[in-house]
C-alpha cells in the first residue's frame, strides 16, 4: 500500500532522535574502523550522528552507549562518542555535501582528533555551574521540541491504525503496531532524557544519574530495533 511508504520516512525521523542516521548523503566523513567497520559520521546543522553499514555485538554495544553518553544526554554534545570512535579508526575519507571524497585522513590524523574531542569533553567538566546549566536548559529545550514531534507521530499512528482497521494486510498490520510501539517507545525516551537532564540539575546521587542513564539506553535499544524493522518493510 502506497500510504505506508511513509513508515519509513517516520522511523528515520525517529533515528535522528538517538543520533543513529540513515542518510549518506549528508555524511561528513567515512571512517574505516577494525572494530566497527565503515562507519558514515553525519554534521547536518550542527546535529551530530552516525550511520553504521554492518551489523555485530561490538556496533550494538557502541549504539547503545552512544545514546546513554552523559554529554551527548544532558549536553547534546558528541565528542566523547566521535573520541570513541576515532580512537579506533584505521583511516576516514572526507565527503563533501555531495557525498564525494575530497580528502583522506590516516591513523595519526584521526588520533589528533580524538584527543582534541577528549579535550572538549574536559572543557565540559570544567564548565561553571551556571554554564552547564545553561546548556542543560538547551538540551531540555531541544527536548521538549522531540516529544512534541513524537506526539504528532504518535496522533498519526493511532489515525493510521483506525483508517486501515479493517482493510489492511496482515503484513501491513504488523508494520502499523511496530510503527505504533516505536512512537511509544520514542516518547518514553524523550522523557527519560528530560528526567536525566533535571537530575543533574538537581545534583542528585551518581548513582541515581547512571541508573538514568541506563533507562535511556534500555529505551533508545528498543526504539533502535522497532526503526530497523521498519527500514526493512517493503511495501
Amino acid at each position: 500500500m502506497k500510504v505506508f511508504r511513509w513508515l519509513k520516512t517516520a522511523a528515520a525521523v525517529a533515528a535522528v532522535m538517538v543520533c543513529v542516521l540513515p542518510l549518506k548523503a549528508d555524511a561528513a566523513e567515512l571512517i574505516q574502523s577494525p572494530v566497527y567497520g565503515q562507519v558514515y559520521v553525519i554534521d547536518e546543522n550542527g546535529t551530530n550522528g552516525l550511520m553504521f553499514t554492518q551489523e555485530n555485538d561490538a556496533i550494538t554495544q557502541f549504539m547503545r552507549e552512544t545514546a546513554s553518553d552523559p554529554y551527548f544526554v544532558r549536553y547534546n554534545r558528541f565528542d566523547n562518542v566521535l573520541a570513541k570512535l576515532k580512537a579506533t579508526a584505521a583511516s576516514s575519507i572526507v565527503l563533501d555535501e555531495n557525498g564525494n571524497a575530497v580528502a583522506v585522513k590516516d591513523a595519526a590524523a584521526l588520533a589528533q582528533e580524538a584527543a582534541a574531542h577528549l579535550n572538549n569533553v574536559a572543557a565540559l567538566d570544567a564548565m561553571s555551574e551556571e554554564e552547564k546549566l545553561a546548556l542543560e536548559n538547551q538540551q531540555l529545550a531541544q527536548l521538549n521540541q522531540q516529544a512534541v514531534m513524537a506526539a504528532a507521530m504518535a496522533q498519526q499512528a493511532a489515525l493510521l491504525q483506525q483508517l486501515v482497521a479493517s482493510s489492511a494486510s496482515s503484513a501491513d498490520a504488523a508494520m502499523i503496531r511496530t510503527y505504533t510501539d516505536m512512537c511509544a517507545q520514542l516518547q518514553a525516551l524523550i522523557a527519560a532524557k528530560q528526567q536525566a537532564v533535571l537530575l543533574y540539575q538537581q545534583q542528585a546521587d551518581p548513582a541515581v544519574c547512571q541508573q538514568a542513564l541506563l533507562n535511556v539506553q534500555n529505551l533508545a535499544a528498543a526504539v533502535q530495533q522497532s526503526t530497523a524493522q521498519l527500514a526493512l518493510y517493503e511495501s
